[in-house]
């Protein structure tokens, strides 16, 4: 009984010192405090990663959305395009008959489907189809994919060009020239 009563009084002294404050030195609380400021960094980017992820793929079901509804009305978009925030580097739905330009596509896709208010998107299409998207809110410093962490393959449904793991920085520019090789 001894034995087990000293060795309990060892452990819970053991423990009380790993909780309390027994001589922390500064040095020790500003490691700690470094250690909180990466977690806390850890935290915001993960965050603001998903949060570009999610816009992706709202964007993509909006797109796909609007598609359909042209569908319905007998509009279909044969062929691949690229739609980008920046017009200049759109490879863009043709005008003329009743498909629409790039801009009343988006007004379209913006009115009925998703807020686009301070969003850099980069949207694939191929033959009628929305088969990717990337977003941004912040100039590109966390950019989100749908399907997530992928640029799809225009050529091949539910096929990949390329995949990035869930911590990969993601460049802007970067899907852009995968989308754009694949229409060449």
């Amino acid at each position: 009984m001894f034995k087990k009563t000293l060795a309990f009084i060892t452990a819970f002294a053991a423990a009380a010192c790993m909780f309390a404050s027994c001589g922390d030195s500064k040095k020790d609380k500003d490691d700690d405090d470094d250690n909180d400021t990466k977690i806390s960094d850890t935290y915001i980017s993960k965050s603001k990663k998903a949060s570009a992820n999610a816009t992706a793929s709202t964007l993509y079901k909006g797109v796909n959305a609007a598609l359909t509804d042209f569908d319905s009305k007998g509009t279909t978009y044969k062929g691949k395009y690229i739609l980008c925030s920046d017009p200049h580097k759109s490879i863009s739905l043709p005008e003329g008959g009743e498909m629409l330009a790039q801009s009343d596509f988006m007004k379209y896709v913006e009115d009925n489907y998703v807020d686009m208010t301070d969003v850099e998107y980069i949207i694939a299409i191929s033959d009628g189809v929305c088969v990717g998207t990337a977003a941004t809110t912040d100039g590109g410093k966390y950019v989100g994919l749908y399907p997530l962490d992928t640029v799809s393959d225009m050529n091949s449904y539910g096929g990949k060009v390329k995949t990035y793991e869930p911590d990969d920085k993601i460049s802007f520019t970067e899907v852009y020239d995968l989308y754009k090789s694949q229409t060449e």
